[in-house]
């Protein structure tokens, strides 16, 4: 049976362990999750959570290995540990109302061909 927060079954000898991601949830409204690109950390929306959570309810996240949240040796997928963390909020993954991801290498040469 598929586990909800590894995104498919576990392997043999595999666990699914429940790593809670370290994040910051600001303002009310609805739901905004705001994830980081692989070359930082939640910090990178602190602008955007700061005006933003004037209407929504801003919730940005560290991915394991980034910012405050630790980095496991277990197989893990960040979609499972995204699920884990709306759960433990109590927030239904389907109820949220944007979702936002930058990788910022591809941010970076958007905006340098802009320009």
């Amino acid at each position: 049976m598929p586990s909800r927060y590894l995104g498919r079954a576990p392997s043999a000898g595999e666990r699914d362990l429940g790593v809670l991601l370290h994040h910051t949830v600001a303002g009310s409204g609805p739901a905004l999750l705001l994830l980081h690109s692989t070359a930082c950390d939640s910090r990178q929306w602190q602008a955007q959570r700061d005006a933003l959570a004037a209407d929504w309810t801003v919730i940005t996240p560290d991915f394991r290995g980034f910012g405050q949240s630790p980095l496991t040796a277990e197989t893990y997928s960040n979609a499972g540990d995204v699920l884990r963390l709306l759960d433990h909020l109590d927030v239904d993954a389907a109820a949220i109302d944007r979702a936002v991801a930058v990788f910022a290498s591809f941010f970076e040469k958007a905006t340098a061909a802009a320009h």
